[in-house]
């Protein structure tokens, strides 16, 4: 394979700096952002966020479905699909599928998905260093890829990228 992971990585994080650039009148009302990546049969990659606004707006605080709502990416208000990034990402999975037969596709292809699942972990990593990320009040970040993680690996990514101040909310969601 020939994919440029290192271009694939400043593109992604190019996208959500500007995505995040986008929301900063926002920047005391939305806590949280992921990015969300699909990586079978058809792959692409988008940007979701949401603010506690939108989260009061479906459920209140009491009730048992808080946190459901607060971290599930699929509750949330706000998304971005990144069609120039995700191009990219299905030019690849089509000329793999063409190029190799069933059982090398499928290496090939989980290998390939790990390393965008990296790539994407790293740019939440990188933008937490950037001006725009310290604008706002407090952001949580993490990396959705549906279907994908157990519950160990999810926590632990969101750890990763948030530090231990929310795990134990977010673990009980998870």
């Amino acid at each position: 394979m020939s994919f440029d992971y290192e271009k694939f990585e400043k593109d992604l994080l190019l996208a959500v700096d500007e995505y995040a650039k986008s929301q900063l009148y926002n920047k005391d009302d939305m806590y949280i952002m992921s990015i969300e990546y699909f990586p079978d049969f058809t792959t692409f990659i988008a940007i979701r966020a949401n603010t506690y606004s939108y989260l009061e707006e479906q459920v209140e605080e009491e009730d048992e479905d808080y946190t459901y709502y607060k971290y599930c990416e699929e509750e949330w208000d706000l998304y971005e699909s990144l069609e120039e990034i995700s191009s990219v990402l299905q030019d690849e999975y089509n000329k793999m599928e063409e190029k190799y037969d069933d059982d090398e596709f499928d290496e090939l292809q989980t290998e390939h998905a790990t390393k965008i699942i990296d790539v994407c972990k790293n740019v939440m990593k990188k933008f937490k260093e950037t001006d725009t990320y310290k604008e706002f009040k407090k952001l949580y970040l993490n990396v959705y890829v549906r279907e994908y993680f157990n519950e160990e690996e999810t926590i632990q990514i969101f750890g990763e990228l948030n530090g231990k101040d929310s795990i134990e909310e977010y673990s009980d969601w998870v």
